[in-house]
């Protein structure tokens, strides 16, 4: 899905994203707790690429109403909102075993890439779910032959969340506003 984007004239914009994504790179011992990615209810997208990233700062962009109304179809999905990361878990985990009894191979990523995804439902553009609260989905990258192993249905909504998000992230033509966030530790 490719996504529009449009300068917007300051308005009194919202504070408070209704999505945030945050990635954790395994291999840094040091990481960055600003999200990603922010958006607001009203099409507003922050990117923050960190200080040891190619064009580092903080960015800013509007999506199009469409990218917007997209967003939010796929971000307050029901199959979204219904996926059990802890049997998701254990499938990859009963897979990982399967593996390495029948093929001797074993998967694995050292300091793998965490990923972490909140989106308040109710604070969503044209929610129609008031009151729905708030979905937290954090999850770790396995290697990709475990993952087509496994199959697992609630992985792959995930990961398709995560290349939309990703896309949103990569946007070019987004005007820098900030210098790079300094670097924190990862939250408990």
């Amino acid at each position: 899905m490719t996504f529009l984007f449009c300068s917007m004239p300051a308005t009194a914009a919202a504070e408070v994203p209704w999505l945030t994504y945050h990635v954790y790179p395994g291999e840094l011992s040091v990481q960055n707790d600003v999200p990603r990615l922010a958006v607001f209810a009203d099409g507003r997208v922050q990117v923050s690429r960190a200080s040891w990233q190619p064009r580092s700062g903080l960015y800013e962009y509007f999506l199009e109403p469409a990218g917007l109304n997209a967003l939010v179809a796929a971000a307050t999905a029901p199959e979204l909102a219904a996926v059990d990361l802890a049997v998701a878990e254990q499938v990859l985990s009963e897979a990982r075993r399967r593996l390495a009894r029948e093929e001797q191979r074993f998967y694995a990523i050292t300091d793998a890439t965490r990923y972490h995804v909140t989106v308040a439902s109710d604070a969503a553009p044209g929610s129609r779910a008031p009151g729905a609260g708030r979905i937290e989905l954090v999850w770790e990258m396995v290697h990709p032959d475990l993952e087509a192993a496994a199959n697992i249905p609630e992985r792959q909504r995930l990961a398709g969340l995560r290349e939309m998000l990703e896309e949103l992230a990569t946007t070019e033509g987004a005007s820098r506003i900030a210098e790079a966030p300094p670097l924190q530790g990862i939250p408990e």
